[in-house]
Order: C-alpha cells, then structure tokens, then sequence
C-alpha cells in the first residue's frame, strides 16, 4: 500500500493512476489518471455515455476498479470502502445528499458534524442540548446563506435550497475533498447565479472534482478540465486550451452541423469570462453582487 504520493506534491489531494473498469467485453475506465490539486475546481466532462459516472463511483468507493490507484492526500484508498473513504477526508455529494425530510435543517447540519466526529445517530437526542454543536452547525448554515432557514422543515426546502443543505452537509464533514456530481441539476435560472458563487467558493475549503451538465457553469467555474470519451481522457487543461483542442472539438461535438447546447459552450468563451469576472467580483464583494441586477 502507497503510503505517500510518490511526487512528494503536498498540493496534489486526488491522484488517480491508470485506473482501468471492464463491463464483460465493454470497457468503461481504460488507464485514466488525473489529479485534483488544492485550490481548484478540475471539471469533468464528456459526452453522454463517456463513463463519467463508472470513474466518479471508482474514485468514491462505489465501484471497485480492476486495477490502478486512487490516492487521498498521498495515502492510498484504492482498497476503502465508501464510508472509510468519507472518514479519510472524501466528501461526496451523492452520499450526503440524503436529507433527513422529516428533520429540519439545522437538524440534517447536527447529524453531518456528529458523523464527522464519530457519533452515531442513535445519539442525537442527547448532543442536540450541546451548545458547541449547535453552534458549529449554524456556522456551517451561515456559509451557504441557510441560516434563516434552518428551523424550517427539510421537505419543505425548495429544490435549491436543498442543494444547498446538501452542500452545507458536505461542508460540515470539513474534508480535504470533495466529489460533486451535478449540484446543479434541477435548479432553476433564478438559483442558478447563487449556486455558481457558492460553488465558487467551496474551493477555498477543499478542492472539487466537479461533474456537471451546465457547460456555461463549468466553462465559469473550472480551474482546469479533463474530457472523458469512451473510458479515455483525451485532454486535460484549462477552459482556453480545451476550447481550442481539436480532439476535443471532434470527440466532443462530433459532426453537429447546426451546434447542441456543448458546442454552444465551447464557442461561447466571452460569455464565460465575463461570467467568471462576475463571480471574482462577488466573491470580493459580496454584499454589492446580491443587489446587483442586470436588464
């Protein structure tokens, strides 16, 4: 077993190398490697059917992979279950997405700070009279503009509000990573800003593996992109060189004569900059950005 990154590259907190996942005769993984490195949002992207989701549930502990490894940190997890990988600092959007319903929010908040602590639910009666968990917990609310709600009723959470609590659970576990796989599904356009400048800024507690089907919000928020097709990652780098990759233009948009909502994206590049220049802007100012409107 690894027991630090070999690169001895303390910025480098997801390693994946060469992991390769066969479905009989079909392969869905074929010698992927990527990092995650402190201090970024690494996109990534590809068509329907790429294998986004066979890497991701590797990468989480969903899926076992056939070989290759997958460091956390510089120690390797290839062998961990998903809960061991949770506990070593993995924070996953579609394993703290279950939200208790008939709990409200500052409650859902509690649990995810218990299982970052260790205690077990069966507890909750007794450490929900703990002043300091309370606390931790609406500090964690306050992070992601929740804290006014945080006696109402998870159930009763608007759609994107409860992508929010689930970010803000996955906040609470205080990882050294997070995977999330499309935070952004489902919210609408009057959530959509909100949720990009949220995102924005959970880079500045862990770095994000990010998967996501809004390519206006990637091309906004990534660091840097990989593009998956068929098990491959054929290109890895930022917004501008993936913009002007041809492999990526032919893998990707494939021999679209009249454009699809990925070609849109990756020709639109002045939208995306300006974008991105509005979320610097609001995350160094951010009591003028939620006033501002645009016509």
């Amino acid at each position: 077993m690894v027991e630090a990154n070999d690169s001895a590259d303390d910025d480098v907190l997801i390693d994946v190398r060469s992991l390769c996942k066969r479905f009989g005769t079909v392969v869905a993984c074929e010698d992927v490697s990527l990092q995650l490195r402190r201090g970024e949002i690494h996109a990534l992207i590809g068509p329907n059917g790429a294998g986004k989701s066979t890497l991701i549930r590797q990468i989480s502990g969903q899926l076992r992979q056939d070989s290759g490894q997958i460091l956390l940190a510089g120690k390797d997890v290839s062998k961990l279950s998903m809960t061991e990988r949770a506990r070593a600092g993995l924070a996953q959007s579609f394993q703290v997405s279950m939200v208790i319903p008939e709990f409200d929010v500052l409650q859902n908040v509690m649990l995810a700070v218990q299982g970052k602590s260790g205690s077990t639910f069966r507890f909750f009666a007794k450490v929900s009279q703990q002043e300091p968990l309370l606390d931790k917990a609406r500090d964690f609310l306050a992070q992601v503009d929740l804290l006014d709600r945080s006696s109402i009723m998870a159930a009763e959470l608007s759609h994107g509000e409860r992508r929010k609590l689930e970010l803000c659970m996955a906040l609470a576990m205080e990882p050294k990573a997070f995977i999330l796989d499309e935070p952004m599904a489902g919210v609408g356009a009057a959530e959509s800003r909100a949720m990009t400048r949220l995102l924005a800024s959970l880079k500045l507690k862990a770095p994000v593996l990010l998967v996501e089907h809004d390519m206006d919000a990637v091309f906004a928020l990534a660091d840097r992109l990989s593009v998956l097709v068929y098990g491959r990652i054929i290109a890895s780098g930022t917004v501008a060189q993936i913009r002007q990759n041809p492999d990526v233009r032919e893998a990707y948009m494939g021999d679209l004569e009249d454009g699809d909502a990925c070609a849109s994206g990756l020709e639109d590049s002045d939208a995306s900059m300006s974008d991105q220049r509005d979320i610097d802007a609001s995350m160094s100012d951010s009591n003028d950005s939620d006033d501002e409107t645009r016509a």
